[in-house]
């Protein structure tokens, strides 16, 4: 992976009964997406920053920015499950999503892949079908394709009607096409994270703007990008600070 300042922070949502007992702001927001918003100001105050010098506002699309900041910023939060993940980075656009490996409930896998198949590519469909392997083998690929989709559009910040057939992701090949090319400029990353009985995987999509692509295709996160944060730490850090 090229060098930069980007990092992933990834957080678990495993909650303290009696810290939230004692914070009311628990039951006023959804776990999930109070941890998305308390993630990037943890990512300010690593980096010595004040939240209250920036502005926290969104793209005409929805994605989320940072602006009137001194240093150039940039940020995608995900989440899914008991897991949420944000990406940071130096100004470069990022893009990240996070999917637990399930079959969604009531649903076999002929109907998952059919339901998603319009997004997907005649390659991926091939990749996905039956006879090219078990069931265990053919959900993951699903899901690098689709969180590799996700991360790379929410990096481009172009909102939900980006057609994700336009982008292919060769699970046998180990390449990421766009419109039939290589998608010059961008670090590609997709790896699995464990937490109890369940697996995740995690993409992230960051331009690079140095005329090349690169895709790792890995099993676990990635030594120096991925830093791992308890709920626990967001609370105590952040919470003060926002009332």
């Amino acid at each position: 992976m090229a060098e930069s300042n980007a990092v992933v922070y990834v957080t678990i949502l495993e909650w303290d009964s009696e810290l939230i007992n004692n914070q009311a702001v628990y039951k006023l927001v959804p776990k999930g997406s109070l941890i998305g918003q308390l993630l990037p100001r943890y990512w300010l105050r690593q980096k010595q920053i004040d939240t209250e010098m920036v502005k926290f506002e969104a793209t005409e699309h929805g994605k989320p920015i940072i602006t009137q900041s001194s240093v150039p910023l940039t940020y995608n939060v995900t989440h899914d499950s008991d897991m949420v993940a944000i990406a940071c980075g130096a100004g470069e656009p990022v893009g990240i999503d996070v999917m637990k490996i399930a079959l969604p409930r009531r649903t076999s896998m002929g109907e998952f892949i059919e339901f998603v198949s319009d997004q997907l590519t005649a390659c991926e469909k091939e990749a996905l079908h039956p006879r090219a392997g078990n069931e265990a083998t053919r959900l993951l690929r699903l899901y690098r394709m689709w969180t590799i989709k996700e991360a790379y559009t929410k990096a481009l910040g172009e909102g939900l009607g980006y057609d994700f057939a336009r982008i292919e992701y060769d699970v046998l090949e180990g390449t990421v096409t766009v419109d039939g090319e290589p998608p010059s400029g961008w670090d590609i990353v997709s790896f699995l994270v464990q937490h109890a009985t369940d697996t995740y995987v995690i993409s992230t999509a960051r331009r690079t703007g140095e005329g090349h692509v690169a895709i790792f295709d890995l099993k676990d996160a990635p030594k120096g990008l991925v830093q791992f944060i308890g709920v626990n730490i967001l609370a105590e850090c952040l919470i003060p600070s926002l009332r």
